[in-house]
């Protein structure tokens, strides 16, 4: 409990729980973990132009340190009313912008998007292994 992942592998490998996880439906596994299971840049390219793809953030994205702290989330979903930005001072927390218009106005635009993006959707060295990881976070 409460160990880093890459440290206890073996010993999760040889859990009766994993055991049982092993003989569940593979569907079901798929189905709660599809977007863990593809590449960011296959997500991205299929995000792109998506007028039924929306993005929201936990804050809004004025600044560097907003912009880290970010917890971002995706959804498709039917055409909303316009007028969200995430670059807003009065931006209202996991309020849902249009995916193609935030890489519009992203500062750099998509290829400066899409990079931000896939940074916060892949966990890099220092956070696995940051010494005030737990178990819960």
């Amino acid at each position: 409990m409460a160990g880093h992942f890459l440290c206890n592998v073996d010993l999760i490998n040889k859990t009766e729980l994993l055991k049982v996880a092993k003989k569940m439906p593979k569907g079901a596994h798929l189905h709660c973990h599809f977007n863990s299971c593809l590449r960011p840049e296959f997500l991205l390219e299929h995000a792109r132009g998506r007028k039924s793809m929306y993005i929201r953030s936990t804050c809004a994205l004025t600044g560097e340190e907003a912009m880290q702290l970010a917890e971002i989330s995706f959804l498709v979903q039917p055409p909303q009313p316009d007028g969200v930005d995430l670059f807003s001072e009065n931006y209202v927390s996991q309020s849902w912008m249009r995916y193609p218009k935030f890489c519009e106005v992203f500062p750099g635009g998509l290829a400066a998007a899409e990079k931000w993006l896939k940074s916060k959707m892949i966990f890099n060295e220092e956070e696995v292994y940051n010494t005030f990881q737990t178990g819960t976070g």
